[in-house]
């Protein structure tokens, strides 16, 4: 398992600097993929009313958001990491928009490029997914909901 600051080197070192084709379950992806990572934020501490997985905080410490793995010819493939800010409107927005699903103490901290879904992490401390990360799909109900990671770190680990 690599710490946060190794994964976001490793982005910007394999990734960010020109675009390639990945090869994903051992076939090319037919289009270039990039990452961007945003410039680092002291700004977290805006998010009210939860407490991040440290992994996630260590990571807006050093990137306000990111682009991964965008697709570069048409744009409908890859993963938006909100900004601070995006954080926060998103997460709104989702609890007004979502209200039977939500809970307090989610987050949405990304969405996918060509889909509606969204990406959520658990920020309940007291929970047992406290810093899991899940994938809200647009008309489902939260327990159709995908639980991709444990962890922050294992989910950027696997990018």
């Amino acid at each position: 398992m690599n710490s946060v600051h190794e994964i976001i080197a490793k982005i910007h070192n394999e990734w960010e600097i020109e675009p390639k084709k990945a090869i994903q379950r051992g076939m090319e992806c037919p289009f270039p993929l990039q990452c961007s990572l945003n410039l680092k934020s002291k700004i977290y501490s805006q998010i009210p009313q939860v407490l991040l997985p440290k992994v996630l905080e260590d990571f807006y410490t050093v990137s306000n958001g990111a682009d991964l793995f965008k697709d570069q010819e048409y744009g409908q493939w890859g993963l938006k990491l909100y900004s601070i800010e995006e954080v926060i409107f998103a997460s709104k927005i989702y609890k007004i928009n979502r209200n039977n699903d939500a809970l307090q103490s989610d987050l949405i901290i990304g969405e996918f490029y060509g889909d509606s879904d969204l990406l959520l992490v658990r920020c309940d401390p007291n929970s047992d997914d406290y810093g899991s990360i899940f994938v809200v799909l647009p008309i489902d109900q939260r327990q159709d909901w995908y639980i991709v990671a444990n962890t922050f770190q294992e989910f950027i680990d696997v990018c």
